[in-house]
């Protein structure tokens, strides 16, 4: 896709009407999320903080677009990292 890797500044007036929010990806702990864009198999990652009932997102302009398949590596190198040190 032509997206991957590229700078959020770089695509977001494509990709804006595309953003999705799912819960499950909030971290309550660090006001971080991970935004998917519906319909394609892209992410990236923002922080958010709430406000009278309503998730204000914010996304850096550097942040970069990756794919779903990238966010699981990541995801299972982290959790494999975390049982060798324990």
């Amino acid at each position: 896709m032509e997206f991957i890797g590229k700078k959020w500044s770089e695509v977001k007036y494509d990709l804006m009407d595309l953003v999705e929010l799912n819960e499950s990806k909030l971290n309550k702990n660090t006001n971080k999320c991970t935004l998917e864009f519906r319909g394609t198999n892209l992410l990236i990652d923002a922080t958010y903080k709430i406000e009278k009932n309503t998730i204000i997102i914010k996304m850096l302009e550097d942040e970069k677009i990756y794919t779903k398949e990238e966010w699981w590596l990541d995801t299972v190198v982290q959790e494999k990292g975390q049982e060798e040190k324990s």
